[in-house]
């Protein structure tokens, strides 16, 4: 692949490891793993042109977005 991005994530391993397994994928333009290394969940995303490489990306920032919000939802209502 021509491209490739990896992003270490240091909080809620387990959880977002689990979460995101279903995204690992392997399509004709690009390539998405993910796997636990240490204390970390590394997510690395492959690509045959940017177009691939940033549709790839977008997908996993939307799933952490969604968690952070998810997050911060469970946190408002454990204060109340």
């Amino acid at each position: 692949m021509k491209y490739s991005f990896t992003v270490y994530i240091h909080e809620d391993v387990d959880i977002l490891h689990d979460c995101l397994i279903p995204e690992m994928s392997e399509r004709d333009r690009s390539k998405v793993t993910i796997a636990k290394e240490g204390k970390a969940t590394k997510i690395t995303m492959e690509a045959q042109d940017a177009v691939a490489l940033r549709a790839a990306v977008n997908s996993i920032i939307k799933l952490l977005i969604t968690h952070e919000k998810i997050k911060q939802v469970h946190h408002d209502e454990e204060r109340h």
